[in-house]
């Protein structure tokens, strides 16, 4: 399980716009170094957040990273594409800040 300073560090590396141009920008609500929810509201918005937009993107890479390998028959041990070893990290963590999302307190201000 994450703590909150490393969902807030995999948070922030998560905000932008989605391919259809419009802005999530519910990533910015948590407090710094922070990854807890403010509110069971901003706890929703983040896992929808998760599943629509940064999740997919992840799995996009993924699956580029396999088309590459495919297209250019990289065959070497440990030889994959950038894509797919970047894509393959970040939907780990997705994952894990979707699991710390879901059963995290509220920030508490303190």
């Amino acid at each position: 399980m994450l703590t909150a300073a490393q969902a807030y560090r995999v948070a922030v590396r998560w905000k932008f716009h989605t391919r259809s141009g419009k802005f999530y920008g519910h990533f910015y609500g948590f407090h710094p170094n922070d990854g807890r929810p403010v509110s069971e509201e901003h706890r929703r918005q983040c896992l929808t957040y998760l599943d629509i937009a940064c999740i997919p993107a992840a799995n996009f890479d993924i699956d580029r990273g396999i088309d590459c390998n495919h297209q250019l028959g990289i065959r070497q041990i440990g030889g994959f594409p950038w894509n797919l070893c970047i894509g393959t990290r970040n939907l780990r963590q997705l994952y894990q800040l979707r699991r710390f999302l879901m059963v995290a307190s509220l920030y508490a201000g303190h």
